[in-house]
């Protein structure tokens, strides 16, 4: 089974352009992540959020993080993003989830699995 990478976009609450990256597709992370060097471009303050986390290794970290907004193919959502010491960002399931996508690993790509909308309950 290979790796899927994808560009994805990227904005922080105070950025008034979007910024280009190429993610890693991880499955078997929940949150979205990117180094602290590209969180700053896209105009991230990871001050904003302290989570703590657990590593695929076991081992449990604090991390900051802020709410961003992530677009790919046209999809646009609100997600949770951590900044951290990372080799390249990842793109998490929470994420992909929301934007209705999910890993298409016979193709490399990513495939729509529903509709992007964010459902909100009560609303007719």
């Amino acid at each position: 089974m290979g790796h899927i990478h994808k560009d994805i976009y990227v904005r922080g609450g105070e950025a008034h352009r979007w910024l280009k990256v190429r993610a890693l597709v991880d499955s078997g992370a929940t949150f979205s992540l990117l180094p602290h060097g590209l969180a700053r471009r896209a105009g991230l303050d990871p001050a904003k959020l302290n989570y703590k986390v657990r590593l695929a290794n076991g081992k449990a970290v604090r991390v900051g993080g802020d709410l961003g907004l992530i677009r790919i193919d046209g999809r646009e959502v609100p997600a949770t993003i951590l900044v951290g010491d990372a080799d390249e960002p990842i793109l998490g399931v929470e994420t992909l989830e929301t934007l209705g996508l999910a890993m298409n690993f016979r193709t490399g790509r990513l495939s729509p699995t529903r509709g992007y909308t964010i459902r909100l309950g009560g609303f007719r």
